[in-house]
């Protein structure tokens, strides 16, 4: 038998429509307007702090299981990193970027907890 979605039956992956990520407000359009400021006005040197900025925003106004998230990470706390990305990047000619996107996504997900 198959059920809609919402319908209180558990899928069998264990994502019911009450297990969703669902953003409130939209998608933040002023604050990733003001990340994209930061990033752009300092040639990308304070990109770590536009990161927190949107994830902060992000992880406030997203519920899983009904409980709030938090972003618990700095723009200091991820600016050795980005340098240290930044000038592997540039000492293989790019190459490194491939690896970049992935790291900095886990450090983004341990960093956001419940509230």
């Amino acid at each position: 038998m198959l059920h809609a979605p919402g319908d209180g039956v558990p899928s069998p992956c264990g994502l019911g429509l009450g297990d969703r990520l669902r953003p409130l407000f939209g998608f933040g359009g002023e604050v990733r307007r003001q990340g994209v400021l930061i990033t752009i006005g300092t040639i990308g040197i304070c990109y770590p702090f536009a990161v927190v900025l949107v994830e902060r925003w992000r992880a406030e106004n997203t519920y899983r299981h009904g409980r709030q998230l938090r972003f618990i990470g700095t723009g200091w706390g991820i600016f050795g990193l980005w340098i240290k990305w930044l000038v592997l990047s540039i000492i293989t000619l790019g190459i490194y970027t491939f690896w970049v996107y992935p790291r900095l996504k886990q450090w983004k997900v341990e960093k956001t907890v419940y509230a």
